[in-house]
Order: C-alpha cells, then sequence, then structure tokens
C-alpha cells in the first residue's frame, strides 16, 4: 500500500517485493494513490483522504476472501503511504511497515524558513518564495513562479496547518492502536525529500508501548528506493520482519 510511484508497476521496489513475498508464499494486495506531479513534485492530495480510500480497500477484501481475519495481515507504506500506514496502526494487523514515511514535516518547514541560505529566496508581493528543487521536503505550493531556470513555491499556510492536523491524527492512532502490533521502520540516510525520520517514528512507538525496530539502509538510494542494492537489501529486511 502506497502512493505512486512505489506502487508504479515499473517501480523495482514493488516488483521485488511482490515477487519475494509470492516466493515466500504470502498473499499480495496492491492499493495505489495518485502520488506527485512531476512537474515541481507538489502534494495533490492529503493523507486524510488516502486513509479513508485504504479503509474501503481493506472492507473490499475482507468481503472477498473467506478467511480474512484468520489471516497474518502486515501493512505496508512508501513516502506519502509510509505516513499513511502510521494513521492506520490502530487497525486490527499484526505489522506495519512504514518507508521513508514523513512525520515531523511542520518541523522540516521551519528549518527552512529558520536557516538563511539553505534554499534561495526571493520576495514576490511581500511573500517569500523558496527554489526546493527536486530534493525539497514535501511541499504544498501556493503560487509558483519561475525565475532563472528555478521553480519558486510559496509556502501554503493552509497546508502546513493540515499537517500539524495529520501528526495529530497520526499521535492518537498510535495512542489507539493494537498493542500487540511490530513495527519497523525503514529509511535511507541519504533521504533528502524527508531527511531521516526514523527515530522520531521510533519515539512515538516507544511513547505508546509499542514493539518496534529501525533500520537503516546501508546503500545510497535516497527517497526512491530505485538502485537494485538498495532495493535487494530493503526487501530482505522486510521480508524477514515479516516472517520473525
Amino acid at each position: 500500500m502506497s502512493d505512486q510511484p512505489f506502487a508504479n508497476n515499473d517501480n523495482p521496489l514493488l516488483r521485488a517485493l511482490v515477487a519475494k513475498s509470492i516466493e515466500n508464499s504470502l498473499s499480495v494486495a496492491v492499493v495505489a494513490f495518485p502520488g506527485t506531479t512531476n512537474k515541481g513534485f507538489i502534494e495533490q492530495r492529503t493523507v486524510e483522504t488516502m486513509k479513508s480510500n485504504a479503509i474501503d480497500a481493506i472492507n473490499e477484501l475482507k468481503n472477498i476472501i473467506n478467511n480474512f481475519k484468520n489471516l497474518k495481515k502486515i501493512l505496508i507504506g512508501r513516502s506519502a503511504g509510509g505516513t499513511l500506514v502510521g494513521g492506520l496502526v490502530n487497525l486490527n494487523f499484526e505489522k506495519f511497515i512504514i518507508i521513508a514515511g514523513r512525520l515531523k514535516t511542520k518541523e522540516l518547514y521551519d528549518q527552512i524558513i529558520k536557516k538563511p541560505g539553505s534554499y534561495p529566496k526571493l520576495v514576490k508581493n511581500n511573500k517569500n518564495y523558496y527554489a526546493f528543487g527536486l530534493s525539497k521536503p514535501y511541499i504544498r505550493a501556493d503560487k509558483t513562479f519561475k525565475n532563472k531556470n528555478s521553480l519558486f513555491y510559496c509556502l501554503c499556510q493552509k497546508y502546513v496547518d493540515e499537517l500539524i492536523n495529520e501528526e495529530s491524527v497520526i499521535r492518537n492512532t498510535f495512542k489507539l492502536s493494537n498493542k500487540q502490533a511490530e513495527l519497523l521502520f525503514l529509511q535511507s540516510r541519504d533521504d533528502k525529500t524527508v531527511p531521516y525520520q526514523v527515530n522520531e517514528w521510533k519515539k512515538l512507538a516507544d511513547m505508546n508501548n509499542l514493539k518496534n525496530e529501525i533500520y537503516s539502509i546501508k546503500f545510497p538510494c535516497g527517497h526512491m528506493f530505485n538502485t537494485e542494492p538498495a532495493v535487494n537489501e530493503t526487501v530482505d529486511k522486510i521480508i524477514s520482519f515479516i516472517n520473525c
């Protein structure tokens, strides 16, 4: 379960994970969501909407799988899909795997604003615009404009407010979670889109007495998880976690 591009049929991580799962006699259901646009990677949907769609998909699986209640159920998500899984840990599933999911995005915005020179900045019509490029943290643009081949974004305060609410929902979900559940947090340390956040997820899990494990991908793969060594390492870790 994830947002595009993880759910894209051409994505190496998805292909490898599905193949390895079947090889290990596991059944797999992929729930794909619209991800981010190719022009500036601006988010087009909120996690709350994805959560509603995911629950609908899970309910549909209940209706078509006779022994659904007796199955060992694992939820996996990457990127915004990972954040989505964080908001679903109160479901009666055994294991949850969050790959490069965001948690403290509001703090990432604050870092950008407080660190002079970290991103090119222009002031236009009394609003601050930042040239995030492709390595930006998750952003929702209020307005954009081009200047010298760079695309500048104006932070949308409404979206920042949504992020604060999103994190509040996730934290509350962790409080209501199945205390028998196990969680795995995976991320690459060279992730520039969502700077390394597995420790923040671990703090949240520990605070709610949830068994959890963090794992840093040793091979560089950024946020996309599309290099063969990193894909193999990630898939092996996921299968090992599921089977343990």
